[in-house]
Formats: C-alpha cells, sequence, structure tokens
C-alpha cells in the first residue's frame, strides 16, 4: 500500500511492505520532494535566490551541504547571536550585493532534519528517500532586545496542522505568548510571510518538512510533535 500526501511545495509518500503492517518506525519509508526555487521579483532588492532547505542528508558538514545541490552557498542560523553564519564557494569569500545578510565563516556542522539557507543557482527539485527521520530536539532562545528568531522545522509525520496548533503547543510551554508569530518564506517573491499573531488564532495550515520562523518570549527546548 502507498499513501501519497501532497502539500504546497512539499510531495512525500509513505509506503509499507506488502502486507505488513507499519507499527514501527523502522518499517516506514519516506520519499520526500524540496523545490528550489529561483525569484521572479523584479525589485532588485529581491534578486537574491534564498531558500529555506531542510538537511535530510544526514549528520555531515556544510561543504558537504553544499556539494549535494546546486547551491551557491549554505548558512546557518545562530540564535543566541540572533544573525546568519554561513560557508561559501571561493567566488563568495567576501559579501556581494546578493549575499549581504550572510557572514562567511567556513565550514560548520549541519544536522539532518535542521533548517538551512541555500542560495539556488538553478531551479531543482531535490528528493530523499530514506526511513521516517527521527525526531529532532530544537533550542529556541530568546535574546532580550532584539526579536529573538529562531527557525523549527515540523516533522513529516507531525500532529500540528495550523499556526493555531503550534502556537497553543508552545505557549503552554512558556516559549511564545498571544503577541507571538510564525512566519514562512516564499522563494518566489524572496519576501517573509507573517502569519497573524498567537493571539488572534490563526486557522491557517502549516506543512510538514518546511522550516518556519518564530519569535519566542522565552527560551526553551522542543521536541518535534
Amino acid at each position: 500500500m502507498v499513501t501519497w500526501r501532497q502539500h504546497i511545495g512539499i510531495k512525500y509518500e509513505l509506503c509499507s511492505q506488502a502486507g505488513i503492517s507499519c507499527q514501527r518506525e523502522s518499517e516506514i519509508m519516506v520519499v520526500f520532494k524540496q523545490e528550489l526555487r529561483r525569484s521572479t521579483s523584479t525589485n532588485p532588492a529581491r534578486k537574491t535566490n534564498i531558500n529555506w532547505l531542510v538537511n535530510m542528508q544526514g549528520d555531515s558538514s556544510s561543504y558537504n551541504l553544499l556539494a549535494s545541490g546546486p547551491f551557491d552557498y549554505v548558512a546557518q542560523w545562530n540564535p543566541r547571536q540572533q544573525k546568519n553564519f554561513g560557508t561559501a564557494y571561493s567566488r563568495y569569500t567576501n559579501a556581494t550585493s546578493n549575499i549581504t545578510e550572510m557572514t562567511v565563516t567556513g565550514e560548520f556542522q549541519v544536522v539532518q532534519g535542521m533548517p538551512y539557507f541555500v542560495s539556488a543557482m538553478t531551479e531543482k527539485d531535490i528528493y530523499w528517500t530514506g526511513k521516517m527521520p527521527k525526531h529532532v530536539t530544537f533550542e529556541l532562545k530568546y535574546v532580550p532586545g532584539t526579536f529573538s528568531e529562531n527557525y523549527i522545522v515540523l516533522p513529516l509525520d507531525t500532529q500540528i496542522k495550523t499556526a493555531k496548533d503550534l502556537c497553543n503547543k508552545l505557549i503552554t510551554k512558556g516559549i511564545m505568548n498571544g503577541s507571538s508569530t510564525i512566519t514562512r518564506w516564499d522563494a518566489l517573491q524572496q519576501l517573509p510571510v507573517i502569519l497573524p499573531k498567537c493571539q488572534l488564532n490563526p486557522n491557517i495550515s502549516l506543512e510538514p518538512g518546511v522550516p518556519y520562523l518564530i519569535r519566542v518570549t522565552n527560551s526553551g527546548n522542543w521536541v518535534q510533535e
């Protein structure tokens, strides 16, 4: 039996061995697709080609992630310092107009299931096939005097369906409050799309396997669910 689930920008299928019930995690195989897109904006300030990507290749280095796709660079978010750190090919060792928000720091570790920023040289669909990834833990940081921005990813088998669901989960844990927001990335327009504040109970669908930016009001750990 094969079950297809179609989502905005993402498609994955869950499949089981014929005649065998998928009760154990190791029996569930996933085909996961992420779509790299380039900007369609005519605004020169939005001619970057940034995509928010989930690393599905396993724990590795940023250079290996760079080599896995048509990327100019790979960057990660440092929630403690509230800024990007990244690695790049040699032609980008100095800041240029289209990577002004990235600091080139050299190689860093990348972790399976975590979100990263990549610049797409071409549009491409990236497929990954393997066992259903284990849920990862996000260390969410509140930094006084900043927006306290953190990036998370919903697991492929998430029980969280809407922004309201995620708000309620993290408010219950004391990590967010009614003024907190969730943001997704529009790769075609190269713009963040900020969803209504948690206090407005935003009944807006969230997608599994998609990175989201959240603003927190207290530090805490969140295990994907």
